[in-house]
């Protein structure tokens, strides 16, 4: 092989300026600046993307945690399990996203960007001070290339669609959060490996792994690479074995703590097997072990969610057989030949230690692999593509750049694409079903409720009715498809398919909720109450049901048993209009106007901008045949601006009882706007699928 020119201005420069793999001069923040650079443009698309129903609901949307930032924040935040980890750090940086513009998916889609940005530039300096550390001449011509074959592994690593998932996925603020502080303490210890330096610096590494374990519990996998690298490339072992595992103490120490709040938390949120480890989970355990690599080299078929098959046909498990097969002959080889190639059996063994908390021995989500594991654990298969393209071309500079600009365009385009597929609910899963078109009942069950959310009823109705097709049936899959069929007006249908999904999950309390609202629309109030009553049993906390279970015993005219279930709902959700304007109208109706009366305005002094309850004191004042108090109540609530069309028609029908004729008419016209305006809203639909780790 051919000795690598030195660069002249290097020479002069003291080493400043150094060359690029095509022989343009680069200084050396020149690198990282080309990368984040060219990370950015790629991922420029992401920022026309929205939040999607999968995690992004419960972590992020319908999250009202994240919108303050005060100790009772912070203490949610350390205490809390929700989504099934524990990730204080995380949930802060949300909080700080929604104080710069609320829900506004371009901010957290930048967020993800930036970070991804700087692991990258991480990847770089990693690669750099990795390749400077490789012992023995043999490797002279990859230590002097070493620039170029860091800065193309933070290519891969920065621009390869396997990663769009953990960038593009708004949720997934904990994969790139974690790594950002994971690959920082990674490139300290490296230095310090390089530097020897006193333990001050390791302190600041611990500093950095702690704070990738707020973020997310894969970071535990930390100290055995710093104990991987110290064997090879580092060789701090042949010098000071006793003491490089002494210094790793305090990383155990917290990687232990992080194991054991991980495992609570998963038994909190029965995110786990609870009926241990089944044999496939083994046998598909060995299968993405093989399934990773194939698609960080050929990054075809990526979707947001790979389903386990609906039925384990021998085929599946003589492919299962053959991965185990092709795992074992990875591992056998790498470790037999570790002393002639010990840079094979360091980037296998590292592959496999960062992938062991997800390979997924022990089940925690519903899906058989997901692109998001591969984050980090792709970073030593990246660089020794890097080094042996690097060898194939013979270490010349414009071959190897012209490769890398062509890796780019491709990964580039590629990623450009996948980022497509998380744009929306709608276009995350209908990716998926194209991939998996018989195989997924849960990806059709999402995708009509994204078609529902769009009021796109028949297509709702096609994607239920297909995921009810796929074994096992589903409770949630019912539940969705007895939604659609309510919207369709099909109703005898829609009662069915509700009552099944009860019968597959009684603890499912989404499809009880819809069949009050049918029993209700159909009259049928004792039926209603008891759908609400079983709900409670579920969720005996819930404002919602104890107010429906109020308005069915309002029709049934058990108002001793409707107020107090009002009572009950406002006082677990004291903030809610509707739930004191029903406890008042029920003491209206039984004829105790002066309650009525007493509860408006305890509601107005309360919400003073809420014209509802001004309204309802107009109502009560017009029935008493007291005009002008009506008059001004209802004056009052029409200046408070109704931001709904039935309280505006409301005030303009109780305004033309008073002969306020002009008045009425403006309260028409604003009602027929709001109505409008309403038709084209998003309905309302509940989705209880699990969350994802």
């Amino acid at each position: 092989m051919s000795e690598i020119p030195k660069s002249q201005a290097a020479e002069k420069t003291g080493g400043v300026v150094s060359a690029s793999p095509a022989g343009w001069k680069l200084p050396d923040w020149g690198w990282p600046l080309v990368l984040i650079l060219v990370v950015f443009l790629f991922y420029l698309p992401v920022l026309r993307n929205d939040f999607v129903n999968w995690d992004d609901k419960d972590a992020i949307t319908d999250n009202p945690a994240i919108r303050h930032l005060h100790w009772a924040f912070l203490k949610w935040a350390f205490t809390t399990y929700a989504t099934g980890n524990w990730m204080p750090l995380t949930w802060f940086s949300f909080a700080l996203s929604y104080q710069i513009n609320g829900l506004d998916p371009r901010v957290f889609h930048a967020t993800n960007v930036l970070l991804h940005g700087l692991n990258t530039v991480l990847v770089f300096g990693i690669g750099l001070r990795l390749l400077k550390a490789l012992p023995g001449e043999g490797l002279v011509q990859a230590k002097a290339f070493a620039r170029p074959l860091s800065f193309l592994t933070a290519l891969l690593f920065g621009i390869h669609p396997i990663h769009v998932e953990s960038v593009a996925w708004a949720t997934e603020r904990k994969d790139v959060l974690y790594s950002l502080f994971y690959l920082g303490s990674l490139y300290r210890h490296l230095g310090d490996a390089a530097a020897q330096k006193t333990k001050s610096t390791r302190w600041d590494c611990l500093a950095l792994y702690f704070l990738a374990l707020l973020c997310k519990p894969m970071a535990v996998t930390l100290p055995l690479v710093f104990l991987i690298l110290d064997d090879w490339p580092l060789r701090r072992f042949s010098t000071d074995f006793r003491g490089n595992l002494k210094d790793k103490i305090p990383y155990f120490v917290l990687a232990l703590a992080s194991v054991g709040i991980t495992l609570l938390s998963h038994e909190k949120t029965l995110s786990y097997a609870q009926n241990g480890v089944e044999f496939y989970w083994v046998m598909n355990a060995f299968r993405s072990l093989v399934f990773y690599p194939l698609k960080m080299a050929w990054p075809s078929g990526l979707t947001g969610y790979y389903p386990f098959p609906p039925q384990l046909t021998p085929t599946y498990f003589m492919e299962e057989i053959g991965a185990m097969g092709l795992v074992g002959l990875a591992s056998y080889y790498s470790y037999r030949f570790r002393q002639r190639a010990p840079c094979l059996w360091t980037a296998w063994i590292y592959y496999l230690v960062t992938l062991a908390p997800v390979v997924g021995f022990i089940q925690t989500g519903s899906e058989a692999a997901a692109d998001r594991y591969t984050y980090l654990p792709c970073l030593g298969f990246f660089l020794l593509f890097s080094a042996g393209l690097a060898r194939w071309v013979s270490y010349d500079r414009c071959l190897f750049a012209a490769a890398a600009l062509g890796l780019a365009a491709v990964l580039g385009t590629l990623t450009v694409f996948q980022i497509g597929m998380w744009k929306n609910t709608t276009a995350l899963w209908e990716r998926v079903a194209q991939v998996y078109p018989d195989e997924n009942a849960d990806a059709y069950s999402r995708l009509g409720i994204a078609y529902l959310r769009a009021h796109r009823y028949d297509e709702a109705l096609a994607a239920f009715s297909r995921a009810a097709s796929i074994p096992p049936p589903l409770a949630r899959t019912y539940h969705g498809l007895g939604a659609a069929l309510t919207y369709k007006e099909r109703i005898p249908e829609a009662i069915q398919a509700f009552d099944y999904a009860i019968i597959l999950d009684p603890q499912l309390t989404a499809p009880r909720a819809n069949l009050w609202t049918i029993y209700e629309r159909l009259g049928r109030h004792e039926d209603a109450v008891a759908q609400m009553e079983e709900a409670l049993k579920v969720e005996p906390g819930s404002a919602v049901y104890e107010n429906n279970l109020g308005v069915s015993y309002g029709f049934l005219k058990r108002y001793p048993e409707a107020e107090q279930a009002f009572a009950k709902a406002r006082q677990l959700d004291p903030g809610n209009t509707e739930y004191l304007v029903n406890l008042a109208t029920i003491c209206e109706w039984e004829g105790k106007s002066g309650a009525a009366l007493a509860w408006y305005q305890k509601g107005a002094a309360w919400n003073p901008a809420e014209p509802v309850y001004q309204l309802k004191m107009g109502d009560l004042y017009l029935s008493q045949g007291r005009n002008p108090q009506a008059f001004k109540s209802l004056e009052k609530a029409w200046s408070l601006h109704p931001k709904t069309a039935k309280i505006a028609q409301q005030i303009g029908e109780d305004f033309e009882k008073l002969g306020k004729t002009e008045l009425a008419t403006e309260c028409f016209a604003q009602a027929r706007v709001l109505s409008e305006d309403e038709k084209n809203k998003i309905p309302a639909t509940e989705d209880h699928s699990p969350p994802e780790k």
